[in-house]
């Protein structure tokens, strides 16, 4: 697999997390990140069932896309991050951006005793 194949898949899982934890927050919201056995059993892109699950997940994609950011790998690195860990970001304000920067990690199993901070509560200028 190359590096395009890697991104690919990243972005992949992270549109399934990004379902996973929309549906959790909003339960009444169903899953739209699932494939059923007609579309794993397409031959080609033009088919129907295939065609559904990329409007799908075009869909998904376009309502995560103000919630993906890229981050540099030192900086978890730098705060020992682990699987399972949430990251606290700083993200800019004003300007549509892809990169954020990673505040903070809080390790797994703590995360209950935080409260969440809704971005546009808390307004630091620099």
């Amino acid at each position: 697999m190359n590096q395009r194949g890697y991104q690919i898949l990243i972005e992949t899982f992270a549109l399934k997390i990004f379902d996973e934890k929309r549906n959790q927050k909003y339960s009444k919201k169903k899953l739209e990140f699932y494939i059923t056995d007609p579309e794993a059993a397409f031959h080609a892109l033009s088919e129907k069932p295939i065609q559904d699950f990329i409007k799908r997940t075009k869909g998904i994609r376009a309502e995560a896309e103000g919630h993906i950011y890229h981050v540099l790998v030192a900086s978890i690195t730098y705060f020992k991050g682990q699987d399972g860990d949430e990251i606290v970001l700083l993200v800019p304000e004003g300007a549509p951006t892809k990169w954020a920067a990673v505040e903070n990690i809080i390790k797994a199993g703590h995360s209950s005793e935080i409260a969440p901070i809704i971005a546009e509560e808390k307004k630091e200028t620099v």
